[in-house]
């Protein structure tokens, strides 16, 4: 509201007040003011202010412009701003004219405001978050403790603080990326500036820190001003973001080799049956040949490449764990000391082999021959990673291991371990390699050299017998395998000497022989009848039962394939044995099914002939079984 005084000569006169100056004051119909009673109405601390502006304003032609509380007609004390202005005439003031407006409702807002920012700062403080004010266009910046503290650092320690200082802490590689998002965000293409970077703590390693603003300030023409922000330390979830990226690649890699491992699995066996035939018939023209005959030497080269190409599968059936495995329950240093000559024959002169047994080993179990594939293969890939010479420490040790530890393996339980590690000073692997090494044809040998199948089998043998298996290797440093096999319950025992099977009179019974692919059929009749059996035949295991119901004799022994389509072998075993109480069962496959196996371990008691075989394995094994079931 406005008022007016009039000034007679230097003493002030009438005091006129509008309506909106009479609403502030409270004062009722018919108050007449004057200055006396007007300078009343203002609180102690106020009333020598005022009097004092208003004397300047009429004797020296000063204007004011003051902040002051006034107590209502009503004892409402009202907070307001009081403005004077003297107007002159000949050289004196004349008369003040003024306004008088009540600030209540301001100073309500500036105090919310200001409650609001201590609320906001307990916020922030609370929620542990740096917070940052960019003057944009002078490049004045303003930076909290916390953002300093995030970066192990005191404000004091970052003197002079500036934009600069955020420039000169942020990794190189993230500042690119940081500059187009705030462009981006200072041109309206993005309603806020966020970027993900890393920032240089004081101790020197990166802090991963989210970083998070808006423009609240642009001048007329529509450039940013003012810029606030907050700075989060977000390395924990980086770091659990990047746990979590390294299972899914491992469980993705897991799949791939599982994945490979079936199909490896199937091509290994249909693979076997194809070479029984090549392998058995083979033999048999050889020992139809005679010793002098031109033929002789191209049956022994088909001979010999079929049992290159047994090998082969053997090793596709290890990586895939469907290769027959006779586990016992072994004494790892032992079993070692045991392949050192070999080994070191194996890796030749130029190379040293060095022998480090840990003391008292607990026992493992595990099938010796494929502990003596895994040996091989690891000193062999050593080798041929050491063209000059150089080292290959073989060691054992007792570890126990927990979940951490066995982080890259899911799946496997912690527990108490046999390690057993294998070093080389050999050119190291890459990266890249290492992610690969296990993969079945994967080699970084010349064409020739090598058939990429070396360390599938390693890994293949180890997973079947519940172990897991880490490489690390740097380029120019030499590798490291470090093999964990699970601590078994039971002691090592002695390996029996070997002995001979007690003689079989004569080669006299009536198998029957089941097996679903022709070639081997034939093959494995002709072998069998050309050692004296009467052999009874059948391409499927239903043509089998009808055979043994028309024959009125008494079979011995059952010859069988495992997979078989309709009705697998054990199967048909169990079938017959109802009408054949007794009767023996020798299996046949070119892989290890899940019917006479688990995970490929041929359970105790189960006789198995592993495909491809030759004629004296076969007739081995058969009369093995049938003297058991004599006996």
């Amino acid at each position: 509201g406005g008022w007016e005084l009039e000034v007679l000569g230097s003493v002030p006169g009438t005091l006129t007040w509008s309506e909106q100056v009479r609403r502030i004051h409270q004062v009722p119909d018919g108050f007449v003011p004057d200055l006396g009673r007007a300078f009343a109405f203002y609180s102690p601390e106020s009333r020598p202010v005022i009097e004092s502006a208003v004397r300047e304003a009429v004797e020296n032609a000063r204007s004011y412009d003051l902040e002051l509380v006034l107590t209502t007609a009503q004892g409402r004390q009202v907070p307001v701003r009081s403005i004077g202005t003297p107007e002159v005439e000949d050289g004196r003031v004349v008369r003040l004219v003024g306004a008088l407006q009540d600030i209540s409702d301001i100073r309500a807002a500036e105090a919310a405001l200001r409650e609001e920012r201590v609320r906001l700062a307990s916020i922030i403080e609370a929620a542990r978050v740096g917070t940052w004010e960019w003057n944009i266009q002078t490049g004045e910046t303003v930076f909290n403790e916390r953002w300093a503290e995030i970066l192990g650092c005191t404000l004091a320690e970052l003197q002079p603080v500036s934009i600069d200082t955020w420039i000169r802490l942020t990794h190189p590689d993230d500042l690119g990326r940081s500059e187009t998002l705030l462009k981006d965000h200072f041109e309206g293409r993005l309603d806020y500036y966020e970027c993900e970077c890393r920032m240089r703590h004081k101790d020197g390693h990166w802090v991963w820190i989210q970083d998070r603003g808006r423009v609240i300030t642009r001048d007329q023409a529509g450039r940013p001003v003012m810029m606030f922000g907050t700075h989060t330390d977000i390395s924990e979830r980086r770091r659990s973001e990047e746990k979590e990226r390294g299972l899914r690649e491992l469980l993705a890699r897991a799949e791939r080799m599982e994945s490979v491992g079936r199909l490896a699995g199937g091509v290994a066996h249909d693979f076997n049956n194809m070479l029984q035939a090549i392998l058995g018939y083979t033999t048999l023209a050889l020992m139809d040949t005679p010793e002098d005959s031109a033929l002789r030497d191209n049956l022994e080269e088909i001979r010999r490449s079929a049992e290159r190409s047994a090998d082969l599968t053997r090793q596709l059936l290890a990586f895939a764990r469907k290769q027959t495995a006779v586990p016992k329950v072994v004494d790892l240093n032992q079993t070692i000391g045991g392949m050192l000559k070999m080994l070191r024959r194996l890796i030749g002169e130029n190379i040293a082999l060095s022998w480090e047994p840990g003391a008292g080993v607990w026992p493992v179990t595990i099938d010796p021959g494929q502990m003596d594939q895994v040996l091989a293969n690891l000193c062999v890939n050593a080798r041929d990673a050491m063209d000059g010479g150089g080292r290959i420490t073989i060691s054992t040790a007792n570890v126990a291991l927990d979940e951490s530890a066995l982080a890259a393996h899911p799946g496997v339980p912690p527990g108490e371990f046999v390690r057993l590690l294998v070093e080389d000073t050999g050119h190291g692997m890459s990266a890249e390699t290492l992610a690969s090494i296990f993969e079945p044809f994967f080699t970084t040998k010349e064409v020739g050299k090598g058939t990429g199948l070396g360390l599938a089998t390693v890994f293949g043998i180890v997973t079947q017998n519940r172990g897991v298996i880490d490489v690390a290797s740097t380029v120019g440093h030499g590798s490291r395998f470090v093999i964990h096999f699970p601590r078994s319950s039971m002691e090592a025992t002695a390996s029996p000497s070997p002995s001979a099977p007690a003689p079989v009179e004569s080669s006299q019974g009536t198998l029957l022989l089941v097996e679903d692919e022709e070639q081997v059929l034939r093959f494995t009749r002709q072998v069998l009848q050309r050692q004296g059996y009467t052999v009874l035949d059948a391409a499927n295991p239903m043509t089998a039962l009808d055979v043994v119901a028309r024959f009125p004799g008494r079979i011995d022994l059952l010859v069988t394939d495992v997979v078989m389509p309709g009705m697998n072998g054990r199967q048909l075993h169990e079938r017959l044995l109802a009408t054949n109480p007794g009767l023996r069962c020798l299996y046949m496959s070119g892989y290890t099914a899940d019917v006479i196996a688990t995970h490929g371990v041929v359970q105790e008691g189960v006789a198995f002939l592993q495909k491809p075989f030759g004629i004296e394995p076969l007739v081995a094994k058969v009369k093995e079984v049938l003297q058991r079931s004599r006996a």
